[in-house]
């Protein structure tokens, strides 16, 4: 393996998504339509050889409780939280996991604002080895 491909081996990026449903707030469907009655969260993952960022939190505590489970069993040092916009459902989880994972920082100062300004973040990030 010559030194550029060792860097690159080095340098890769993987990820994972977690995904919870709940209950929407629309109840008044018309027939036809009950998919529309749920709602799908998602948080997201992004790691290297040992270190990982996490791209928003799920809602409820129970959520968020399982996602702390399913970070602890990667073995990864969770680094940083990424909040893509400002709905609960992308952050009311920052402090459970928090208590559970040991963080950098979460949320503050490292806010984005756009899924490309995550992508970027996560293609240029030196803090996920």
């Amino acid at each position: 393996m010559s030194a550029s491909e060792s860097g690159q081996a080095a340098a890769r990026r993987d990820y994972q998504v977690f995904a919870a449903k709940r209950p929407g707030l629309r109840r008044d469907l018309p027939p036809g339509y009950e998919s529309l009655a749920w709602v799908e969260n998602s948080a997201t993952l992004i790691y290297g050889r040992r270190d990982a960022v996490l791209v928003d939190t799920l809602l409820t505590i129970d959520q968020n409780a399982k996602l702390a489970d399913e970070i602890a069993a990667t073995g990864k040092n969770l680094r940083d939280i990424y909040i893509t916009h400002g709905h609960g459902d992308h952050f009311f989880g920052i402090n459970a996991l928090k208590e559970r994972l040991v963080l950098r920082t979460a949320g503050s100062g490292s806010t984005c604002t756009s899924p490309d300004a995550v992508r970027s973040a996560a293609s240029h990030s030196t803090t996920v080895a």
